[in-house]
């Protein structure tokens, strides 16, 4: 198979006031960046059970991180969208 990952989906499994006790996680947002540095947040999604995140990957992506998870476990589905342009 050809091609290379365009976008990133995350799919959170647990996360959000509706989660029973044994699965709530405090923490743990994706955080999106204003610039490379890390210093100026744009954009942070907590975990909330069933959101899902799209977004560009490699250079169509700003530059992003899993923040630290302070309490519970974050469950994610993660996979990327593969293909390959015609020329």
């Amino acid at each position: 198979m050809g091609g290379r990952t365009h976008f990133t989906v995350l799919v959170y499994l647990n996360g959000g006031d509706r989660d029973p006790k044994d699965l709530q996680v405090r923490g743990g947002e994706t955080v999106f960046w204003k610039d490379h540095d890390g210093k100026r947040p744009a954009l942070a999604f907590p975990p909330t059970r069933g959101v899902c995140l799209f977004h560009g990957h490699g250079d169509e992506c700003m530059t992003h991180e899993g923040a630290g998870v302070e309490e519970g476990v974050k469950y994610v589905l993660r996979t990327d969208v593969v293909y390959e342009l015609e020329k």
